[in-house]
């Protein structure tokens, strides 16, 4: 049975797409409203198919933070802490992917992100200083750019 959080969710693609299409830009959670956290969910692959959009996965890693009690556990940077930011190659998926091609990008992603996390804790802890509380982001946001043409 459909969940509050499908409310307008074709509404919301279609804002996406046009601000896309607009030249905008957009970070999204990768793990869908619902979750599971580190899971991602098909519809950053869906969008960047529908708009050309690449995705542009994000790692994220912070000395110091305050965690939200949510199903995720976001990550709330506090005053003062260090922070490391890394971000991935751009994926693009074809106007022509199938189901199996939407679900092994999907399924790429995830992996992508889940290294670019790691990659973002390892930068954090060579930094002179850096504290031993480090504080994991788990799943990082993916952007997507603005549109280009199919390549």
């Amino acid at each position: 049975k459909p969940g509050k959080s499908d409310k307008g969710g074709l509404e919301g693609f279609v804002q996406m797409a046009a601000h896309l299409a607009g030249g905008g830009v957009l970070a999204l959670a990768p793990d869908g409203p619902r979750g599971p956290a580190c899971h991602c969910a098909p519809g950053i692959a869906q969008l960047a198919r529908f708009t050309g959009a690449p995705i542009i996965g994000l790692g994220a890693a912070t000395t110091r933070c305050a965690r939200a009690s949510s199903w995720d556990r976001t990550v709330l940077p506090l005053p003062w802490a260090r922070a490391a930011l890394v971000w991935g190659a751009p994926v693009y998926v074809s106007r022509k992917a199938d189901a199996a091609a939407l679900h092994a990008c999907t399924q790429a992603l995830e992996q992508q992100l889940n290294q670019l996390d790691a990659q973002a804790h390892t930068a954090l802890a060579h930094t002179a200083l850096a504290h031993a509380d480090l504080a994991r982001a788990d799943l990082a946001p993916a952007i997507l750019a603005p549109p280009t043409s199919d390549p």
